[in-house]
């Protein structure tokens, strides 16, 4: 949390709001990567979760490197203790968490094995709170995250696909279960009916700044999903139909600006870059739209919770198996793997009524939030069992 992604942080704002609801005096402290940045979502104490080793770049010499961080390390690792305890429960609220996209196994795999250890040690419940799991490419990663699994209280994860991962590299647990992700906890924006139907659409269209699972920047498979965004683009618009972009993050603006300027000449006036601040800010933008297109796992929660039918892009399974729960099957494609026509079929699909999005999809979805509700419970229960 704290780098302006909108799922991640409303990830831990709707767990602060559920367990406050519960526990109208509960205490929050948050321990997050990116601490300055958390200061700015909630009026809450803030430390930092892991070290930032940038800090120690400058130091010169390989010898004065490793004692600043091996110090650091000491330093932070009192603080982490402190918190621990002081704490009746610490929880990871949602997120992907057990992958290592963008990770080395020093940053989020280690820190998690840090914390889970600390609360083993000074006997505190801990408990992963519907997170995703997979891909993890790095063994080292994998066996950390094993590890700080296994250490933990409770475990719960936001999907059958994370749950039959983690019990396939080892950390299978008998008490382990699948709740939906957070945020369908939370409440939802009124909006109109779509009418995915419509001869002239509104398409939400999702980006993400992508290069690959391991790689950083600009690439080809970044370059093949920008193409394929601008050839879905360029067509839906030439078909009449209206293109609202939605992003997840930040970083995605400089895609949509990509796609903006790559787009045929003639249909640019018709597109806009989004302003979307937080998750509220797009269910917002999602409910403007009849049917959305989307790559950003949360893009997609966001399109399921304003019952909008929506065609993913993806970058790993999280999102075919967030489908596969609302039992809605053939509409995502890795990225990899996409193309344009693909895409278009499938909206075309969508159009003529021939899709899974439907009354029975939307019941599914439309019970997750007590489901959420329920687990928030259930690890409040837990938590007290462990300390009376």
């Amino acid at each position: 949390m704290g780098t302006g992604n909108v799922g991640n942080d409303a990830s831990l704002a709707t767990a602060v709001d559920l367990i406050r609801a519960e526990r109208p005096r509960a205490d929050f402290r948050v321990a997050t990567p990116f601490p300055d940045g958390a200061r700015n979502l909630l009026d809450l104490p803030v430390l930092p979760m892991r070290q930032n080793m940038t800090q120690y770049l400058n130091l010169g010499s390989r010898g004065a490197i490793v004692k600043a961080i091996a110090l650091g390390e000491v330093r932070r690792l009192r603080e982490a203790a402190i918190l621990v305890r002081s704490a009746d429960l610490l929880v990871v609220t949602g997120t992907g968490i057990f992958d290592d996209f963008g990770e080395n196994p020093w940053n989020m795999p280690y820190a998690l094995l840090s914390w889970t250890g600390l609360a083993r040690l000074y006997r505190r419940p801990f408990a992963f709170l519907a997170v995703g799991a997979g891909p993890v490419v790095n063994p080292v990663s994998r066996l950390l995250f094993v590890v700080a699994a296994r250490l933990a209280t409770l475990v719960s994860y936001r999907d059958e696909g994370s749950l039959q991962f983690m019990k396939g590299i080892g950390a299978e647990r008998e008490d382990a279960r699948v709740c939906p992700d957070l945020v369908f906890g939370m409440e939802r924006p009124a909006a109109r009916a779509a009418n995915p139907s419509a001869q002239r659409l509104v398409v939400g269209v999702g980006v993400m700044l992508y290069g690959g699972w391991s790689a950083e920047g600009e690439g080809p498979i970044y370059e093949k999903y920008v193409e394929c965004l601008v050839d879905v683009v360029d067509r839906l618009v030439g078909q009449g139909h209206a293109v609202r972009f939605l992003v997840g993050q930040p970083c995605d603006l400089p895609v949509v600006e990509e796609v903006i300027r790559r787009s045929r000449p003639a249909l640019r006036t018709s597109l806009r870059l989004p302003s979307i601040v937080d998750l509220r800010g797009l269910l917002e933008a999602v409910g403007e739209t009849d049917l959305v297109i989307a790559t950003r796992y949360h893009n997609v929660v966001a399109a399921l919770m304003m019952n909008r039918p929506v065609v993913s892009l993806s970058y790993a399974p999280k999102n075919a198996d967030l489908l596969a729960t609302a039992e809605v099957f053939g509409f995502d494609r890795p990225i990899e793997q996409a193309t344009a026509d693909w895409v278009l079929e499938r909206v075309e699909q969508i159009r003529g009524g021939r899709s899974g999005f439907s009354e029975p999809a939307w019941r599914i979805v439309g019970g997750w939030g007590d489901a959420v509700r329920a687990e928030v419970r259930r690890v409040l229960a837990r938590a007290a069992a462990e300390q009376s």
